[in-house]
């Protein structure tokens, strides 16, 4: 009666080497990135080309009339001057108005309350001191005995390799 070994769950054998495998991928890519490159830019070049627009500058003089009308509607819609208060013209400067100030403690006396009457501290005093407490010298551990690892298996390892 011969046992035979049970049948493995996972493949251990060692895998192949596919390192050629790569390096031909990679090859093969970048031969047909070179030939799509050639194919879509020097057979089949961009039908139409746009230039940038040419340099151009405009100065607002106040003899132009459209200039004019561009700072009066720049001034009229600007946001600026619709979220800042204006100042009336016959002021001068940043003045605050005259305001009479009345602190709240000169109209409301709060109530003073009375202290409690102090409590001696009838607690029996700690024995600990609260000063420092001293260090003791640093000492290695003593070097325990090695101990032998065991392992146990339980019955049942013909179930092992099965699967459910």
């Amino acid at each position: 009666m011969s046992v035979s070994a049970p049948a493995l769950v996972f493949d251990w054998t060692t895998p192949r080497r596919r390192g050629g495998v790569l390096i031909f991928f990679l090859g093969a890519s970048l031969l047909l990135h070179g030939l799509c490159f050639y194919l879509f830019q020097v057979v089949y070049p961009p039908a139409i080309t746009m230039l940038p627009p040419p340099a151009r500058v405009s100065v607002i003089t106040p003899e132009n009339m459209e200039a004019q009308a561009l700072v009066r509607w720049t001034e009229a819609e600007d946001p600026a001057l619709a979220t800042t208060t204006q100042r009336p013209p016959d002021r001068s400067g940043v003045s605050l108005p005259e305001v009479e100030h009345v602190p709240s403690y000169a109209t409301h006396h709060p109530e003073l309350k009375t202290l409690p009457a102090p409590t001696p501290d009838t607690r029996i005093p700690s024995a600990a001191s609260e000063a420092v407490v001293p260090r003791t010298a640093f000492r290695p551990l003593p070097p325990q005995a090695a101990q032998k690892t065991a392992i146990v298996f339980e019955d049942g390892s013909e179930n092992l390799g099965r699967l459910l």
